[in-house]
């Protein structure tokens, strides 16, 4: 099974927009930018393609395996992606500190549901994507100690920036003639609204005999 650091793994599709039909086009006013636009309903199929994931719960206040087993529900805003998430765990821990001393909570195996928004913004010097989750409506579903790990995944993520780097974009390529020509794209700006997702790009154009 695939795993990802974080809930926010639909965010990673823009590591590799290149690899799903899009629309490409100049964008009026913006001299030579190219403009890729994702949509909304092509970002839903990715997700699908993406999901049961792990997540990678590595923290000093939670142990054990937690799956993301659906990603249900997207709505594109003004810079921020909404969805419905469900977990579920197995053998999770949860650890406290009591008096000086570090306690181990069993939790054991349940499953949750909650509402997640994931706000972004991109610096274009570093080439990274920021995304920043806001978790809330927790159902805690099957299983003891839903509401606790509900919790404790609030205290581990929300509020705080990941980082995605976007410089894996692949080139275009193509051969003519007796030369290769490479498109490099260097991503100026990434936008989300409600029709999906939008990289401004500037292409660096080489080419090798």
């Amino acid at each position: 099974m695939r795993k990802t650091p974080t809930i926010v793994l639909l965010l990673l599709l823009l590591c590799y927009p290149l690899s799903v039909p899009v629309q490409a086009k100049n964008e009026i006013g913006t001299n030579d930018d190219i403009l890729l636009a994702i949509p909304a309903s092509v970002v839903h199929r990715i997700v699908a393609a993406v999901v049961p994931v792990q997540l990678n719960t590595e923290s000093s206040i939670l142990t054990g395996v937690i799956t993301v087993e659906k990603l249900e529900d997207l709505k594109f805003t003004s810079q921020s992606i909404a969805c419905q998430v469900t977990l579920s765990g197995k053998d999770i821990h949860l650890v406290t500190e009591l008096l000086g001393n570090q306690i181990r909570v069993k939790v054991g195996n349940v499953s949750l549901e909650l509402g997640c928004q994931a706000f972004v913004r991109f610096d274009e010097k570093k080439q990274t994507l920021f995304v920043k989750p806001v978790l809330n409506e927790v159902n805690t579903g099957s299983g003891e100690g839903g509401a606790e790990l509900g919790q404790a995944l609030t205290t581990l993520l929300d509020g705080r920036e990941f980082p995605i780097k976007l410089n894996e974009i692949a080139p275009l390529v193509a051969e003519v003639s007796n030369k290769t020509i490479s498109v490099h794209s260097h991503v100026k700006r990434v936008r989300v609204n409600s029709k999906g997702i939008m990289l401004n790009m500037i292409p660096v154009i080489s080419e090798k005999k």
